[in-house]
């Protein structure tokens, strides 16, 4: 991707966020982290872990309200270093200049991250057809009462019969009739 298309893919952001530069950015292996700068010194220092010391110098972004008004110019530079970076030595760079960030989890970080286990955010169901599927757990838990645990839709038609005979009063023979006629 070049400069100019990574500044179109950003103008026309300045109503929509506060952080200057900020946003979702894409990795080289297409994974996005999350970074939000707010301050000049956090820019100097995300400047630095980009080695590109000149940006602190630019009238553009030499302080936050600039850099705000420029927020595409500003992010371009910031995504063109994420993408051209392979994501581990972008997010050592930031860790090691100071900047907070975020990867963004897909569901494999969620389902290996052992804070979501030890939280038991994670729910195990067991399908008839499709066996155990891992899905979030309900929310919000309350101490000393133990969630119920997550269960499958039931199949079509499985509750049908209990239908009709509770809220019809259908008996047996009359449903046999509904089935041999292709109603049911």
């Amino acid at each position: 991707m070049e400069f100019s298309d990574l500044k179109k893919q950003y103008a026309g952001l300045r109503e929509s966020i506060s952080t200057a530069p900020g946003d979702h950015f894409v990795t080289r292996e297409g994974r996005y982290i999350a970074l939000a700068i707010a301050s000049d010194v956090m820019f100097a220092r995300l400047c630095e872990a980009m080695q590109q010391p000149d940006c602190v110098r630019d009238p553009r972004f030499a302080s936050h309200a600039l850099r705000y008004e420029h927020i595409a110019e500003v992010n371009a530079i910031v995504a063109g270093w994420m993408l051209s970076h392979p994501q581990d030595d972008v997010m050592r760079a930031l860790t090691q200049a100071g900047i907070p960030f975020s990867l963004i989890y897909d569901t494999d970080d969620i389902l290996a991250d052992p804070h979501y286990a030890a939280r038991n955010s994670i729910a195990t169901l067991e399908h008839p057809r499709l066996g155990p599927l891992r899905m979030p757990a309900a929310v919000p838990r309350f101490g000393g009462v133990s969630p119920c645990p997550p269960r499958p839709a039931p199949v079509l038609g499985a509750d049908t019969d209990q239908l009709l005979q509770d809220l019809l009063g259908l008996d047996e023979q009359q449903r046999a009739a509904l089935r041999a006629d292709g109603v049911i």
